[in-house]
Parts: C-alpha cells; sequence; structure tokens
C-alpha cells in the first residue's frame, strides 16, 4: 500500500525520516513492550552464513540483502530510497527461531514505524519513497498510456516465377501502427457512462474492545477533550449493549446480526443503533483479534456465540456467576479447547522425564499449544517440575520461584512472558 503524504508533512530530511521510521532494536530496558515487539515481527532471517536455509537466500546471498551494514546516520540517496541508520551498540540480541537461538543486531532489522508496531503487534515493513522511480511499478498503467497493439502489415505482389506455377512472395514494405483498439460494446458502454464495477453486498465492520480501551482519535493538544468526549460517544459494541438494554427485539440477534436489522447513526456528537428502513444486503463482520491477546481474543469469542449482552458484565456471566475475565467466561461455554490433552502430556512425561526436561516441556506447551488456563496446568504439575529444587535443599516457596524464574527466561527467548499467558 502506497499513502500519499502532504507536503507539509512529508519527511524531508535524514532527521524528519527518523523520527518517523526506525531501523534498530529499542531499549528493553526502556521500551519492554517496543522490545519485544521488534524481536517477534521485524527481525529478517537471520540468513546468509548464519543460515543459509533460510527462504530469502539465493544459493549463497540474501535477495532481500540482509545483514544490512552499520551506519551512525540516515542517509537520503537519489533513488528515493534511504539508508537508514543501524548504530553499533555492541549488543547482541538472543533471538529463536525453531529450535535455534540466533544473535541478531541491528543490521537485521526491518524498517518500522514504533506506533504501528505498538498498536498492531505484527508485521509492518514501513519504507519512504521519495522519487517517482521508487513508485512506478504501482502507478505503471498511469505513466505508460494506454495498452499498445502493435500491427505489421506486407504487401504481397504477384511475380510469376514460371508459367506453370504461379506464386505470391512478400516484399520488404513494412509499416508498424501504434494503436488501440476498444470494441464496440466496450465503446457503448463508455459512452452511456454505465458503471464499470459494481459491489452486491455492504460490508459494515464491528469494533471489539475491552473495557474503556476503544480507539480515542485527537489533534495535538487536545488530548483531555478528546478523552472527556470520547466517553460520551459509544462504539458499535458500547451500543450495541445499550441497544439490548432499552429493546428487548434486539436480543435475539448476534453482534454481527444486528447490522441487518438497525442501522448505526452518528448524529449531533451521538452514536447509537437505529431501526434500519431500507433493506440493505450488509454483512456485519468483526474485527478479527489475535490469539496473543487473549483476553479481546476470547471477547470477539463470547460476541460471536451469545446473543443479546447488555453489558461487558453480562457478557462475562454464566450461569448467573460472574466470571473475572472473559477467557474465563470463554471456557466456561466451552468455546475453548480443552487442557485434558496437556494434562495427561505432563502426567505421561512426568513418569520418566528429569524435572528440566518437564519444565521445557511445559514452556512448549505455552508457546505452541495455547492452553486455556496455563496457571492451573503449571499449580497441577508444581511438585514434578520443583522436584530437583527440593532435593537440593530448598523449601518449597523458593524452589517455586526458582522453577518460575526457569519457565519466564525460557518464555523471554521467545518474547513472551507468563503474564501474557
Amino acid at each position: 500500500m502506497l499513502i500519499w503524504i502532504d507536503k507539509r508533512d512529508a519527511p524531508l530530511s535524514p532527521e524528519d525520516i527518523e523520527k518517523t521510521i526506525s531501523a534498530e532494536i529499542s531499549d528493553k530496558s526502556l521500551y519492554p513492550i517496543l522490545y519485544a515487539a521488534v524481536m517477534a515481527h521485524m527481525i529478517h532471517g537471520p540468513c546468509g552464513a548464519i543460515n543459509k536455509k533460510s527462504s530469502c537466500m539465493d544459493v549463497e546471498w540474501c535477495t532481500k540483502k540482509f545483514p544490512k551494514d552499520f551506519i551512525a546516520g540516515t542517509i537520503i540517496n537519489d533513488n528515493g530510497y534511504p539508508t537508514y541508520r543501524r548504530r553499533d551498540t555492541g549488543v547482541k540480541h538472543p533471538l529463536k527461531r525453531g529450535n535455534v537461538v540466533y544473535e541478531v543486531d541491528n543490521r537485521w532489522v526491518v524498517p518500522y514505524n514504533p506506533w504501528l508496531l505498538l498498536k498492531y503487534d505484527c508485521h509492518i515493513n514501513l519504507e519512504s519513497c521519495g522519487s517517482l522511480t521508487s513508485v512506478k511499478y504501482i502507478f505503471k498503467h498511469v505513466y505508460k498510456g494506454h495498452e499498445n497493439g502493435n500491427i505489421e502489415t506486407k504487401k504481397r505482389t504477384h511475380q510469376q516465377l514460371d508459367e506453370d506455377e504461379p506464386k505470391f512472395v512478400w516484399d520488404k514494405i513494412s509499416t508498424f501502427l501504434d494503436t488501440r483498439y476498444v470494441s464496440a460494446p466496450e465503446a457503448a458502454w463508455r459512452i452511456n457512462k454505465f458503471a464499470l464495477s459494481n459491489r452486491s453486498h455492504v460490508i459494515s465492520r464491528l469494533a471489539v474492545h475491552l473495557p474503556l480501551q476503544q480507539s480515542v482519535f485527537f489533534q495535538p493538544g487536545n488530548e483531555e477533550q478528546a478523552v472527556a468526549n470520547a466517553a460520551f460517544k459509544e462504539t458499535t459494541l458500547t451500543a450495541f449493549f445499550i441497544l439490548n438494554r432499552d429493546n428487548e427485539e434486539a436480543r435475539q440477534y448476534f453482534y454481527r446480526e444486528i447490522v441487518n436489522h438497525f442501522a448505526f447513526v452518528k448524529v449531533c456528537g451521538r452514536n447509537y443503533w437505529k431501526r434500519r428502513v431500507q433493506n440493505l444486503k450488509i454483512i456485519g463482520r468483526l474485527y478479527t483479534v489475535s490469539v496473543r491477546q487473549i483476553e479481546r481474543f476470547c471477547l470477539r469469542l463470547l460476541l460471536i456465540n451469545v446473543k443479546g449482552p447488555t453489558s461487558f458484565e453480562n457478557l462475562r456471566t454464566v450461569n448467573g456467576v460472574v466470571l473475572p475475565t472473559f477467557k474465563a467466561a470463554a471456557a466456561a461455554l466451552n468455546l475453548l479447547e480443552d487442557d485434558s490433552i496437556w494434562e495427561r502430556t505432563m502426567d505421561d512425561a512426568a513418569a520418566f522425564e528429569i524435572p528440566e526436561r518437564l519444565r521445557q516441556l511445559f514452556v512448549d506447551i505455552c508457546l505452541f499449544c495455547n492452553p486455556t488456563d496455563a496457571l492451573y496446568l503449571f499449580e497441577r504439575s508444581l511438585p514434578q517440575l520443583r522436584e530437583d529444587f527440593i532435593r537440593n535443599g530448598h523449601d518449597a516457596k523458593k524452589a517455586k520461584n526458582l522453577t518460575l524464574k526457569f519457565i519466564q527466561d525460557k518464555l523471554l527467548l521467545n518474547n513472551q512472558t507468563m503474564e501474557n499467558l
């Protein structure tokens, strides 16, 4: 995707580019969340001599030209692409890929915008394009003109080579025409200004956010006013709760179905759902949520499967009991996979594996199997997980803390923490 920026806001100097685009690993002590996002999503490869089996490799060389060279400051090149700042800090950061742990530095970072990376928590490569050459491929049909058809015509002459055998030969006269052909149906269609494209359905995007975590937009300097206004402006989700409280008929619909019967309107600073008058073909689509955002992910699961919720608290209520988290509510409704298979896995391994290997197995289950209740699984397997620490003379509390430290250190190597499980 290419975004055109107004000349007044476009980064024109190396300093402006460095404020917008970074190609460095952030300071872990100052920005731990940004550091984890960079290590999880914005490290290329590794490839080259340390990993020749990487998909970007062409025999001996990386097709993306990694690793880059260290450079003290950003340089704007003649081709429109800048060379981004990649300082040599002398620090190597551990990065696990499969069963191998690599050491990476700023030479392996894919350029990114810190704000976008923190907001979406996924791979977003942001580059600065400063010349027409950089965008030629995207707009090639605009700059190359209409589609071309080359027609070659040759004049044919009759030559009597033999009285009984007339033959035709081609002479050397050739004419080339640069033409564009428009068929009669296309010409008539365009002359009558008929639509060249159409859509059968309208897509209505529906917000999925945790309590008091909706997006707030503001101009610099108006932060407090924007926050105050956000308290009175309902999102599609909070307005959906209000609609269910006030309208009993609306409670028979799922969140995704409400768009077929009600329209979300914004009038005089108020946002609310109003009964739909026109019968349109509309598809309600909830924003996708990564499984790493487990609470928001479970909130989305509940919104997909529960009709007529009147509040966030009501959504967490199962059989009359208000559960503390959306994850607990989703588990109570059997919307998440059962953890019994991982319990049996830990029990089977405890019969023959040493405690250190059991702790690594627990880490692998947390990283790659998404257990619904990792804390319960930990507490259930704790006697086997801490057995060697107890045997070495530590009391139960210290043995548990040493076990937790081992697990946390292993999770950090994969850009994950126990708090996110």
